[in-house]
């Protein structure tokens, strides 16, 4: 496993792919722990943004 998590037989688009879905899980737990509802707000739509982008690259990637 870890052959593949540093770099050996992967590609850069499921690199991003990964990357965007820890992003989106990241989101989801900001705006679970902010209180303030501004910033609970922005962290929801960049959270629905970063889960965008990862289902269209693997719909068009994968």
């Amino acid at each position: 496993m870890y052959d593949l998590l540093f770099g050996k037989n992967m590609d850069a688009i499921l690199v991003v792919i990964i990357l965007e879905w820890i992003l989106a899980i990241y989101g989801v737990g900001m705006s679970i722990s902010v209180k303030k509802l501004v910033p609970k707000i922005i962290n929801i739509v960049l959270t629905i943004l970063w889960v965008v982008c990862a289902i269209l690259n693997m719909i068009e990637f994968l």
